[in-house]
């Protein structure tokens, strides 16, 4: 079952009852929960007409703002604190499909935001060192990353995580996300960059051109970012 399919069989979200853990219930009748946001995509995607079509990156950017909908509306009923990524460190008393959705939201928000149609190389220094302790080089972890995805047999995502003072590129299977405290150790990590391996996400592209040509569009101030975060997140 694709993701499209997931969504539209009702199987999470809207309409499903899920238990809410003693921990994180909240009154109903307060409505002051924070909704979650599908960002605006920040380019234009034409710009990107040579990674992806410009309908296959409006199309999946729908999916994301419909995926949105879903988890707001599971989420409804909650603690303002219970939020995606708190629901995936914290798995426990919390449905499959929530967990699902949680993920999935957070997949989708770093693939948007890492995409920029401007040439970026720019890597912070410290950022940069990094690499090159860990991959050899810049090329490396690209050729690594690409290496990675193309050896994925499903559907799922590649990642630039960084776990125990170390960057690592992984994939995970479906919409995991490597925040997710039930994945094996060595798919967990605090995610830098993701690439969407989903059929639906690339249209006609060829696999192994989509994922070459996604390095064209990476955002490194995004992923500079990130990293920062990631040295202060615990992981």
């Amino acid at each position: 079952m694709d993701k499209r399919e997931f969504l539209k069989k009702g199987l999470v979200g809207a309409f499903a009852l899920v238990a809410i853990p003693s921990f994180a219930k909240k009154s109903i009748a307060n409505n002051e929960r924070k909704l979650l946001a599908a960002d605006s995509l920040t380019f234009d995607p034409k710009l990107l007409s040579d990674f992806v079509d410009e309908n296959t990156m409006i199309e999946h950017h729908n999916y994301f703002r419909q995926l949105v909908k879903q988890l707001n509306n599971s989420l409804s009923g909650y603690a303002n604190n219970v939020r995606p990524r708190h629901i995936l460190r914290n798995p426990g008393g919390f449905s499959s499909e929530l967990k699902m959705l949680s993920g999935n939201f957070i997949n989708h928000r770093i693939f948007f935001k890492s995409l920029t149609p401007h040439a970026n190389e720019t890597i912070a220094v410290d950022l940069s060192d990094k690499i090159t302790k860990d991959f050899g080089s810049v090329e490396n972890l690209k050729q690594q990353f690409i290496n990675e995805s193309m050896a994925l047999p499903s559907d799922g995502w590649a990642w630039i995580v960084y776990n125990n003072n170390k960057l690592r590129v992984i994939s995970t299977e479906d919409n995991h996300n490597p925040f997710m405290a039930d994945l094996s150790y060595d798919q967990q990590g605090f995610p830098l960059l993701g690439l969407d391996l989903w059929k639906h996400s690339r249209g006609i592209s060829d696999k192994e051109l989509y994922v070459s040509k996604f390095w064209q569009y990476v955002d490194w101030n995004f992923v500079n970012h990130r990293y920062q975060r990631a040295l202060q997140s615990g992981f």
